[in-house]
């Protein structure tokens, strides 16, 4: 789930930056003005770094440690034997 919302997350955001950057449709890549190029960037590098920095706060309030994740592989360890037998 969290894969394809992400994706459609990330398609959806990406659309609204083509269409607010203006990005011309149905044009060779090799074709798109310097200036286009240039809004690209400056649209994508703050998205990103927001992005990027909101997953690193996300992640680190997430508590665990090494004896919780022993006790994780350990659980889930007794669980495949059990479904086993």
């Amino acid at each position: 789930f969290a894969q394809k919302a992400s994706f459609g997350l990330g398609s959806f955001i990406a659309g609204i930056g083509l269409d607010i950057i203006q990005i011309p449709r149905g044009i060779n890549p090799g074709e798109v003005p310097i200036e286009t190029l240039t809004h690209l960037s400056v649209f994508a590098g703050p998205i990103a770094m927001a992005l990027l920095l909101s997953s690193i706060l996300f992640i680190r309030s997430y508590p665990l440690d090494e004896q919780k994740h022993a006790n994780i592989l350990l659980t889930t360890k007794k669980r495949k034997q059990i479904a086993n037998e």
